[in-house]
């Protein structure tokens, strides 16, 4: 019985942990990202901090690799698709598989003139010469506010209808706040369904007995 209610609430917590990370009110430790902000007709170098690692250590690597997500919904999800654009291997050989973007001898990724299909997630992929799992780094390419117009006049026109007093009432507001009260739910929702559990668990065990 006791072993079964610590296995409802491990369960119940692991549901929690990952609605926090859907939401936004954590991070998780499974793959590393960042973010490079570039402005249109600009050329953008994308670094590969795990390759910069290896080389740090003084370690070996067999081959990196650069890819680009192509899923259509989101790139962060649980198996995002992701095509293969440029490598490099220990030598230091390099190959391209697509028009303007390659790679450079420090791993990183050139992308030249970026257009707006280039605005997406790049993922830099280093496989060890041991055969052990490689250790991958994930990159999203942003535009600069600049070089979204319409954009920014859909935002003035918004804020421009917005009330003075709302405006102030949300500006009042952190951020944190938000992610306080997301929490403060999960948890009343997972008390809730522990104490249903509980209950369920008792009258099990009540109608046992009786017969």
């Amino acid at each position: 019985m006791m072993q079964r209610n610590r296995n409802a609430f491990r369960d119940l917590w692991y549901l929690a942990y990952r609605l926090m990370i859907v939401f936004g009110l954590t991070q998780s430790d499974e793959k590393q990202k960042t973010f490079h902000e570039v402005k249109l007709e600009h050329n953008a170098t994308l670094p590969c901090p795990v390759l910069q690692e290896v080389v740090e250590k003084g370690e070996l690597f067999k081959f990196v690799t650069w890819s680009v997500c192509t899923s259509k919904v989101s790139c962060d999800g649980e198996e995002p698709r992701w095509k293969y654009i440029a490598g490099m291997n220990a030598r230091g050989g390099t190959e391209s598989k697509q028009k303007g973007i390659y790679m450079l001898q420090d791993g990183s990724l050139r992308i030249t003139k970026v257009q707006m299909k280039d605005v997406t997630t790049y993922q830099c992929k280093v496989t060890p010469p041991n055969g052990t799992d490689p250790t991958d780094h994930n990159i999203t390419l942003f535009l600069k506010e600049q070089d979204f117009p319409a954009a920014n006049q859909t935002n003035k026109q918004t804020r421009s209808t917005t009330s003075p007093k709302a405006t102030k009432a949300s500006e009042g507001i952190p951020d944190y706040v938000y992610g306080m009260v997301g929490i403060i739910v999960i948890l009343v929702l997972l008390l809730a369904a522990a104490m249903v559990y509980i209950r369920h668990q008792k009258r099990m065990l009540n109608a046992r007995s009786n017969a």
